[in-house]
């Protein structure tokens, strides 16, 4: 297990335990956080489990493949933002700064 620090939308900062493999949507989800609704379950598709990772290299973690690109595209996501449920859990994030976002806009979601 790793330990993730994870900053909450009120700016607390939360530590949680994660397994190495599995989606940050689920270790955010299984540490009964309830900022990332996840509404598509993880499939890539709904964009309301928004984060941004800092003091993280974008080549250091999981690939941001086509369906993700777009996803974010359409919520107009800044730089270094993905979607949790893309981004698999590695040592690479215990060095980073999670900020959790959630849905980018109220009441929007990817498929509206």
């Amino acid at each position: 297990m790793l330990r993730l620090a994870l900053i909450l939308p009120n700016g607390d900062v939360r530590e949680v335990q994660a397994e190495p493999g599995y989606s940050l949507l689920v270790a955010v989800q299984d540490a009964g956080i309830d900022t990332l609704p996840g509404v598509c379950n993880g499939c890539c598709s709904c964009g309301t489990c928004l984060v941004r990772i800092d003091q993280v290299s974008e080549q250091d973690l999981s690939p941001c493949y086509p369906g993700e690109q777009q996803i974010l595209a359409k919520l107009s996501a800044g730089e270094k933002t993905r979607l949790a449920c893309q981004v698999m859990v590695s040592s690479t994030l215990a060095g980073g700064q999670i900020r959790l976002l959630g849905k980018s806009r109220p009441g929007k979601h990817a498929g509206d």
